[in-house]
């Protein structure tokens, strides 16, 4: 192993108390082969003491598995600091210029890819000596697309130290990784469609030969049904025969074949997945993740639980002391099906915002979308995120904005426990056993822990800034339960709305 104190020092870095002695441990870890997970609040810098403990461990190259790319250029910059060479790699749906050059519906670049490129330009334009100096996919891209070169398979072209990309990517043969933010890797790929995009499907059907007038037919009526419904699980077998969705599947690969556009890919993934559920306009997608995580490995996580932990299974656990953040339960409200509809608690949830938007200038309110549904009157915005405003936004809880966006509020409402559906939750948990989970560990999953990573995300959105202090509401009483929380929240009881009322009085204004 390398000299720990050698690399902060040449780095012109000054540890924070804990940092050192935290790199030197995850470094005698890794050496021994072992995977640990990493707790710490955001902006601690979980980031560069990985870094060092990689360089130290003399483990590179090493992966670094993120969910977003967006966050890749700090790790490239921190790298840079220790001197590592880090580079940040995408895949076909991000790189593939075919979809770029809109040639291609972006959903469908895997499957053309595989089929077809023996006939793809951009991919006969690969010449052996075309290696480019670039640290990111969106160099190469912008370098190689004026001549016409694909920047997918040049990438693998590029050597790094460091090589960070997405957690679904096709992984290079490495020596150690890191999977960061890492308590994402336990929950459920999710993919969506609106359901008026069906329309397009279906007349791309009707113009292929491959495809019967009866199965036309099935697929209408599919559609009609979709359409009429409001929410609920969706089970396509009760509309679409084998024989339509072969069907289906052949007139896809024609159009794919012929290099033509087209929607039919996106019906045929949704109807793949697990579980499948109406909310809205949009029908979506889950399929339970397997969970692997190779060694010797670091596992990087604000959000790291018990609950979880023992889904993760890591060797060892480096717990950094959280500043607890005071919230509130309201112990007389739920989200809870049979009792949400009640007339009392749906008077008391609107009373709860009411209450919020007299006494605080901004309130974000986050909930499922069968509550964002009833109580959305209560909003001046619903589902959108102005750069300027003021009053009381309603945003889904597994929505566009419930991670990766920076909502400074006053109060951040959580409306109810943002458990999936039952009959989801069931099917969900199904998926989980196929892919090796226990029953218990399934259960977990599928219920409280996916609970309790969409309620932490959620409030996230409003302290990303560690100086920010939002008051925090909880409404609904079955977070009491969830003794996970307690690690994050210091939590008081509120019993009616008059309580709550006297708390905010006394201790937030």
């Amino acid at each position: 192993m390398l000299d720990i104190t050698r690399i902060w020092m040449e780095s012109g870095l000054v540890p924070r108390e804990g940092q050192a002695r935290i790199s030197l441990q995850i470094a005698e870890y890794l050496s021994e082969g072992k995977s640990v997970a990493l707790s710490a609040p955001t902006g601690w810098g979980k980031t560069i003491v990985t870094l060092i403990a990689l360089k130290s461990s003399k483990l590179i190259p090493a992966l670094w598995l993120i969910r977003s790319l967006s966050i890749g250029n700090r790790i490239l910059i921190d790298a840079e600091k220790i001197k590592l060479r880090a580079i940040v790699l995408a895949g076909k749906e991000k790189c593939c210029l075919k979809v770029l050059e809109d040639e291609i519906e972006q959903d469908d670049v895997y499957e053309y890819c595989r089929r077809a490129r023996y006939k793809c330009n951009y991919y006969l334009n690969i010449k052996p000596r075309n290696t480019v100096e670039a640290t990111t996919y969106l160099e190469l891209i912008d370098y190689l697309r004026p001549l016409k070169i694909c920047p997918y398979y040049v990438q693998e072209l590029l050597v790094g130290d460091v090589i960070v990309q997405n957690y679904y990517r096709r992984r290079r043969s490495v020596k150690c990784t890191v999977i960061d933010e890492a308590h994402n890797i336990v929950q459920p790929r999710e993919i969506a469609i609106r359901v008026d995009k069906l329309n397009d499907v279906i007349a791309d059907l009707k113009r292929s030969p491959l495809v019967h007038s009866s199965s036309v037919h099935e697929v209408e009526r599919f559609y009609r049904w979709l359409r009429d419904l409001d929410e609920g699980i969706v089970d396509p077998l009760l509309f679409l025969s084998e024989g339509t969705i072969r069907e289906i599947g052949r007139a896809y690969v024609e159009y794919l074949d012929a290099g033509i556009k087209t929607r039919i890919g996106s019906l045929l993934r949704i109807l793949r997945c697990d579980v499948l559920y109406k909310e809205g306009d949009e029908l979506v997608g889950f399929n339970a993740t397997k969970i692997n995580i190779p060694k010797p490995s670091v596992l990087l996580s604000g959000t790291l639980f018990p609950e979880l932990l023992n889904i993760l299974k890591p060797d060892e656990i480096i717990e950094v002391p959280y500043r607890k953040r005071r919230a509130i339960i309201l112990d007389f409200l739920t989200s809870k099906y049979g009792e949400f509809e009640e007339t009392s608690n749906l008077k008391e949830y609107r009373e709860v915002l009411r209450l919020m938007r007299r006494k605080f200038h901004r309130v974000v309110a986050f909930g499922s979308w069968r509550v964002v549904k009833v109580l959305k009157g209560e909003a001046d915005f619903v589902e959108v995120l102005p750069r300027e405003w003021s009053g009381l936004l309603m945003l889904k809880a597994r929505g566009r904005f419930s991670e990766g966006v920076d909502i400074p509020a006053d109060v951040i409402i959580v409306l109810g426990a943002p458990y999936l559906t039952p009959e989801v939750i069931r099917r969900l948990m199904d998926g989980y056993l196929r892919i090796g989970l226990s029953t218990e560990e399934a259960r977990n999953v599928a219920s409280d822990i996916l609970m309790l990573l969409t309620t932490i995300q959620c409030i996230g959105r409003t302290i990303r800034d560690p100086s920010s202090n939002p008051l925090i509401i909880l409404a609904d009483y079955r977070f009491k339960k969830q003794k996970a929380l307690e690690k994050f929240f210091e939590i008081e009881l509120a019993k009616d709305l008059r309580h709550l009322e006297n708390i905010i009085t006394k201790k937030y204004k």
